[in-house]
C-alpha cells in the first residue's frame, strides 16, 4: 500500500515563498502569522492541544521538544469528524514580532515511520535569521 501523498505549508517571510529543502516536495505555502505576545513555546502548544481537544475530542497532541524559541509537536486527528484522518508534525517558531507555522500534514491516520523522519527532518529544516 503506497503511503498518501503528503501537503506541507511551510513560511514565506517578508512575503516571498522560501525554496523547499533540497529533494523535499510540498504542495503549499502560506504566511501564519500570530502576534510574539502568544506566550513561551511551552504554553504555545498547551493552548493548541487544548483547541485541537475542543475541535476533534479523539485527537491527541504530543509535544516533542519545547525551547526558548520553538515547540515542535505531533498532532492526530484519530479519523475526527470535523477533519477525518490526518498527522501533522507542526513547528512554531517564536520571532522577535511574530510566530511562524511550519507543518508537515499527511491525510492518514498515522504516518509511516520512514514518512515522519521525513517529516521531521522537513520542518526543522526551516530557520528564522533574525
Amino acid at each position: 500500500m503506497a503511503a498518501k501523498l503528503a501537503t506541507c505549508c511551510l513560511v514565506a517571510i517578508g512575503g516571498s515563498a522560501h525554496a523547499a529543502p533540497s529533494g523535499a516536495v510540498f504542495k503549499n505555502f502560506s504566511v501564519p502569522e500570530v502576534p510574539a505576545a502568544a506566550g513561551t513555546p511551552q504554553h504555545y502548544f498547551e493552548e493548541r492541544k487544548h483547541q485541537q481537544s475542543k475541535l476533534c475530542p479523539g485527537g491527541t497532541a504530543d509535544l516533542l521538544r519545547a525551547t526558548n524559541n520553538e515547540s515542535l509537536f505531533e498532532a492526530k486527528s484519530a479519523g475526527c469528524e470535523n477533519v477525518g484522518d490526518r498527522d501533522e508534525i507542526n513547528r512554531f517558531i517564536f520571532g522577535h514580532h511574530s510566530v511562524f507555522h511550519v507543518v508537515y500534514t499527511v491525510k492518514a491516520r498515522e504516518m509511516p515511520a520512514k514518512q515522519r523522519d521525513a517529516a521531521m527532518k522537513a520542518v526543522t529544516t526551516w530557520n528564522l535569521l533574525q
